[in-house]
C-alpha cells in the first residue's frame, strides 16, 4: 500500500514508470509487440496490485488509461498516438505518488531507487543469460526509472554516506 513509511506502494508505481519506459521506448524502436508486452506487464504486476490501495486514496483509476496505450500499441498505431497514451499512464503515477498519504520521504526514494537498481542489474544478468526473453527490456526501464530518482538520492547521499553515493554512482555506471 501507499504507505508515508513503507516503501513497497511507491517502488510499485515506478515499476509501471519502468514498463511504460521499456515499452515506449521499444515501440519507438520498431518493436510494437515488445512494447505492447510491457504496457501489459505493467497492469498485471503492479497496477492490479496497487488498485486497491489507489483507489482507498481517492486516486482516479487509471486503468482503462494503461489499456488504452495497449491497444494502441496492439493495433500498431502512429508513435505520436502510443506516445500520448503512455504520457497520460506517466502523469497518473505522478499523480497517485502526490495523493500518498505525507510525501515520499529521501529514504523512501532512496529505498525504491536501490530496488530499481537490484531488479536492473537482475534483469541484465538474466538477459545475459538467455537473450530470447523480454529481461533485457525490464532491465532497462528499471535503470531508467532508477535514473529518473538519481539527481534527489545521490545528492542526499552524498551529505552523510558518500561511499553509498560512489558505489550507487558505480551501478549506473555499469549498468
Amino acid at each position: 500500500a501507499l504507505e508515508p513509511d513503507a516503501p513497497g506502494g511507491f517502488l510499485g508505481l515506478d515499476v509501471i514508470r519502468a514498463h511504460y519506459i521499456a515499452g515506449l521506448a521499444s515501440y519507438v524502436a520498431g518493436d510494437t509487440l515488445a512494447g505492447a508486452e510491457m504496457f501489459a506487464h505493467a497492469r498485471s504486476e503492479a497496477y492490479v496490485e496497487l488498485e486497491p490501495a489507489l483507489t482507498t486514496l481517492g486516486v482516479p483509476e487509471f486503468d482503462d488509461l494503461m489499456q488504452k496505450a495497449g491497444d494502441l500499441a496492439l493495433s500498431k498505431a502512429p508513435v505520436a498516438e502510443v506516445s500520448a497514451a503512455a504520457d497520460a499512464v506517466f502523469a497518473a503515477v505522478d499523480g497517485a505518488e502526490a495523493k500518498a498519504p505525507g510525501k515520499a520521504t529521501i529514504e523512501i526514494k532512496t529505498a525504491v531507487f536501490a530496488d530499481l537498481l537490484d531488479r536492473a542489474a537482475l534483469q541484465y544478468a538474466k538477459a545475459l543469460r538467455d537473450s530470447s526473453g523480454d529481461a533485457y527490456l525490464d532491465g532497462y526501464g528499471f535503470l531508467q526509472a532508477a535514473k529518473a530518482r538519481s539527481a534527489e538520492v545521490l545528492a542526499h547521499l552524498e551529505t552523510g554516506q558518500p561511499e553509498a553515493a560512489a558505489a550507487a554512482r558505480e551501478a549506473l555506471a555499469a549498468l
